[in-house]
């Protein structure tokens, strides 16, 4: 902390003395330094005193990034969503600032209740090479590489939005050929749960099923079956459920064998709903 009210006052001293072409630098070094202090107010007023000065484009940029990422960790999600955007439009902004500014428009939405309006938001970065770069090569740079961390977490993000409202199949497809390679199934499975947990049942079996197909591992397939016969039999479809149940028994005999601790799981998942079944007042033929 003494280090960084030394660098302010050194950064103060040379303010009004450096050359036009450095001014912009020094304030956003000012403002980082007043951040870094706890000093918010006093930053931010840094940070708005380069919107107004002649200073480069690429230091208002900055200066208009840091007031955002302000305002967002502070929960002033509209006033956040105002400096994002100016940042989103500004020609002078790096490629992975920009790519920041659109991820973070789509949480500002979110959290503001605008749901349509979020969902878009991570589809358009989704689909967009240049918006999944987080941070370019370097800051005299707008070159960069697809960072594939910040896609997996972009795609999750875009399955948890997704399991807010009712899903459809072309939701399914995006899911699956918006995300990295790495994570498509995850992601689904991810969207099933997220779908039965909050109640979705028909959404969650249809996410499942989608799962299911796609996925070509013996246990995880048992997994989808297993949980479309619980919401089936939840939903009173006995004959889906029975279905389901046979399927998930058939495909467990052809992975001979499964010791790990998601297998002990499914064991329980299923003995679980067999027991239920056979507590039912009528039993089924099924």
């Amino acid at each position: 902390a003494s280090d960084r009210k030394k660098a302010l006052q050194y950064y103060r001293d040379v303010q009004a003395k450096a050359p036009v072409e450095s001014a912009g630098k020094i304030a956003i070094q000012i403002g980082h330094l007043h951040e870094l202090l706890g000093q918010n107010q006093e930053a931010k007023a840094a940070y708005a005193g380069i919107l107004s000065a002649k200073v480069n484009p690429v230091s208002i940029a900055e200066a208009q990034l840091s007031l955002a990422e302000m305002a967002f960790k502070q929960g002033d999600f509209a006033e956040a969503q105002k400096y994002y955007q100016m940042v989103f439009d500004n020609s002078a902004s790096l490629m992975g600032a920009r790519s920041l500014a659109a991820y973070r428009l789509a949480w500002c939405s979110f959290n503001r209740g605008h749901l349509e309006q979020a969902i878009l938001g991570l589809e358009n970065v989704l689909k967009d090479k240049d918006l999944l770069v987080r941070s370019a090569v370097d800051r005299t740079s707008n070159s960069g590489q697809i960072d594939l961390q910040f896609h997996e977490e972009v795609s999750r993000d875009y399955s948890t939005f997704l399991s807010r409202r009712a899903i459809n199949k072309i939701d399914l497809d995006n899911v699956f050929v918006l995300s990295p390679n790495s994570t498509k199934l995850a992601n689904l499975t991810y969207l099933a749960l997220e779908s039965e947990r909050l109640g979705q049942k028909p959404a969650a079996i249809m996410v499942w099923d989608f799962v299911f197909q796609k996925q070509t591992q013996p246990k995880l397939r048992v997994e989808s079956l297993v949980h479309q016969a619980q919401m089936q039999m939840d939903l009173k479809n006995k004959v889906e459920a029975a279905r389901a149940f046979d399927l998930a028994l058939t495909t467990w005999s052809q992975m001979g064998g499964c010791v790990d601790a998601e297998c002990v799981e499914l064991k329980t998942r299923i003995r679980n709903f067999l027991v239920d079944w056979t507590k039912l007042k009528n039993p089924s033929p099924e």
